[in-house]
């Protein structure tokens, strides 16, 4: 009952108001009707503009979205994954089922869980330390399409003891695309673009 009170008071206290605005209107000449239909029609064409940047904007937005996804579902098609070999070694190992090369290849990291003993991850062989080397490592210049690039690790531990354990390493791997866009991928993990890759 109070809203229609609310209701016919607004309408009651409005229709004077409307009165008057229609009295002022018909006594307003023709040069006034002609310069308000330009202003009418000034403010039609600012807000078309407006309307048109607008969707501009949006189309632009949606294409970027989906330029960024096709992006990423090119990245997702170069794997990452660790290898056990036989003896006490393994090898982290890059696919690239792109057809078109990548490049810059580079070993960053190889993750490991609590039930390693301190020690660090090594490249090459346990059996020749001359040819052993150290994290990052720049594992090849260039990766054809549906290569495979398998890079050989161990981890040796504090005490000079290479350790074996159940549970896999997360090997994090950087490239660069046939774009020259950059990407960092763990194990797998969803592609993230990168930034650097001296690093």
């Amino acid at each position: 009952m109070r809203k229609r009170v609310l209701v016919i008071g607004g309408v009651v206290a409005a229709f004077p108001v409307a009165v008057a605005a229609w009295g002022w209107l018909a006594n307003m000449g023709s040069s006034w009707w002609a310069t308000a239909g330009q202003w009418v029609g000034g403010v039609g064409s600012i807000a078309a503009a407006g309307a048109a940047l607008w969707i501009a904007a949006h189309s632009w937005s949606l294409s970027e979205k989906e330029r960024q996804e096709s992006q990423r579902d090119q990245a997702r098609l170069v794997k990452i994954s660790y290898v056990p070999t036989a003896g006490l070694h393994g090898a982290v190992q890059v696919e690239n089922r792109n057809a078109a090369h990548i490049n810059d290849i580079r070993l960053v990291s190889l993750t490991v869980g609590e039930h390693y003993s301190p020690g660090k991850w090594f490249i090459g062989s346990p059996l020749d330390q001359e040819s052993r080397d150290e994290l990052p490592y720049q594992a090849a210049r260039d990766l054809g399409g549906r290569g495979v690039r398998s890079i050989g690790v161990f981890y040796l531990d504090v005490y000079g003891t290479v350790s074996v354990a159940e549970e896999p390493p997360t090997p994090t791997v950087t490239y660069t695309d046939g774009l020259g866009r950059a990407w960092s991928r763990t194990g797998s993990d969803e592609p993230v673009p990168y930034t650097d890759v001296t690093q």
